[in-house]
């Protein structure tokens, strides 16, 4: 399907619209092309050293915290990488410090350079000085997960946590996410 149909314009005249156009086209190449060029071969790419060292392969989002560290949302948890080495953390049931839900989707790094993670089931915040996960409650009646699909963070530091249906904000007095509106 063709979005624009410029052959049924009246007056439309396909030599007098390309020709401009490769022109345009060329001159911006000449100028700019040299520093695209450039940045283009001062890329580098690293492999992570086992590529199986990560949870699982499909990422949805990746972020760098206030640390340095390099964070991987995926499918089957998250990972944490130093520069040398992949640390997988995991939902256990039975330990309210892992991580909330093994499907990860979202960061955030706060002003205070906190790391937040919204997952399928809910938020948490990364505790750096024990290395362990602090869950986000819900204070919405008959609604204790939520799917975070995204993080947002306001100019007045206010956190808003997107879902499929609603929008959240933190408030920090009570520790727990609640409708923005």
């Amino acid at each position: 399907m063709t979005l624009l149909n410029f052959s049924r314009l009246r007056g439309f005249n396909k030599i007098g619209f390309i020709i401009p156009t490769i022109v345009l086209i060329s001159l911006h190449v000449l100028i700019y092309g040299n520093d695209y060029i450039t940045h283009i071969r001062n890329l580098r790419f690293y492999e992570i050293s086992n590529p199986g060292s990560l949870a699982n392969n499909r990422i949805n989002n990746i972020i760098k915290d206030g640390e340095g560290y390099m964070w991987f949302a995926t499918e089957n948890g998250v990972a944490r990488y130093d520069g040398i080495e992949v640390k997988n953390y995991f939902y256990d049931q039975h330990e309210p410090s892992s991580l909330y839900g093994n499907f990860v989707i979202s960061f955030l790094v706060d002003h205070e350079k906190q790391l937040w993670i919204g997952t399928d089931l809910g938020l948490l915040i990364y505790n750096s000085a024990c290395d362990n996960f602090r869950r986000i409650a819900v204070d919405i009646p008959d609604e204790k997960r939520q799917n975070i699909l995204d993080l947002k963070l306001l100019p007045d530091n206010t956190i808003l946590a997107l879902t499929s249906r609603r929008i959240l904000y933190y408030d920090k007095k009570t520790n727990a996410l609640k409708l923005y509106f």
